[in-house]
């Protein structure tokens, strides 16, 4: 074989790899942003909350928490930070708000220094505070998801 048939098969075969790749980030993106199943549906009611705590919490006062959270119409699941105190959890908003779920949580425990965090104006104008809008991750995916609405 001489070198311009190989180069050439290299760089076809190349090409082609790369095609594949792109499609297959497409489609899966259209998959995963698709239809809305009845799982979609459910995610689409979980809301964020979140409870700050003026000083670490122990152990049984952790789980009693836990078991406060878990005992709650609408709980979905939570996270403890350790290192500033807070609590983070999902609950279904068609069902409550989170005044409302927060203080039937509060009504099963005996912790009384959380404090329920309410978002001011600017950070909810602010959106999503894990996204990064200037990443090219970001761009991307929307862009993709975008062109994905619009075909299917």
């Amino acid at each position: 074989m001489n070198i311009k048939k190989i180069l050439k098969v290299t760089l076809l075969s190349f090409l082609g790899i790369i095609v594949l790749g792109v499609l297959t980030l497409v489609i899966h993106i259209a998959m995963v942003s698709g239809g809305a199943s009845q799982m979609d549906q459910y995610k689409a009611n979980l809301q964020l909350a979140r409870v700050d705590f003026e000083k670490p919490l122990s152990d049984e006062e952790k789980s009693d928490f836990t078991n406060a959270l878990s005992k709650t119409e609408g709980f979905n699941k939570h996270y403890f930070n350790p290192n500033n105190q807070t609590v983070v959890f999902a609950y279904d908003h068609s069902k409550t708000t989170n005044q409302e779920f927060y203080s039937k949580v509060i009504a099963k425990t005996d912790l009384v220094d959380g404090k329920l965090f309410v978002a001011d104006a600017a950070l909810l104008a602010a959106g999503c505070p894990v996204i990064d809008k200037n990443s090219i991750t970001y761009r991307i995916t929307s862009g993709i998801e975008k062109l994905t609405k619009k075909l299917f």
